[in-house]
């Protein structure tokens, strides 16, 4: 982008100057003429030889460079498209790649907390078959964490797993 800003900016300012050289050299000329018209014996056929010896060489010379030049902003602004549409596309593949993993992550999260809402009542007398509390005893802390560790453990397996078949099945669309 600031090459091609520099390039273009350089351009402008080679036009610049050829207008400057031709309205000079023109100036230049009229003078001579006005020189010559308040002394009509000098001798000053030099003096317009080199305003228009400057005009030809100089004035041409910046012209031709302004189109080499020019004609060079093309390769460099398709380069720049080129890499731009480069940057796109890769920002969209890391954009969807940001999204399959959201949406892998939140499915996982999703089921874990349904998995760990629907095995409250099924941790608890699972940890009461093998760890029995006596009647009329208050349940033992020992039993909570059993209870609370069965249901986190169970629910984050079944997050992976959930997040592992979402994660194949997003993966074997994208293939096929």
């Amino acid at each position: 982008m600031w090459i091609s800003h520099d390039y273009e900016s350089g351009l402008g300012y080679l036009q610049e100057q050829a207008l400057n050289i031709e309205e000079n050299t023109q100036n230049y000329i009229k003078r001579v003429e006005a020189i010559a018209q308040l002394d009509p014996t000098s001798d000053l056929g030099f003096l317009q030889a080199f305003g228009e010896m400057a005009t030809e060489k100089f004035l041409r010379h910046i012209h031709s460079d302004y189109q080499t030049l020019k004609a060079g902003l093309n390769p460099l602004e398709t380069c720049i498209k080129t890499i731009a549409g480069i940057i796109e596309i890769e920002k969209t593949k890391n954009e969807r790649t940001l999204n399959q993993t959201v949406a892998i992550a939140s499915v996982g999260i999703s089921t874990a907390a349904l998995a760990a809402s629907a095995l409250t009542e099924q941790a608890e007398g699972i940890v009461n078959s093998i760890l029995p509390v006596p009647a009329n005893q208050p349940t033992p802390a020992l039993n909570h964490w059993a209870s609370f560790s069965l249901i986190f453990g169970l629910s984050v397996l079944i997050g992976i797993v959930s997040a592992v078949m979402t994660w194949r099945v997003l993966d074997i669309g994208r293939k096929s």
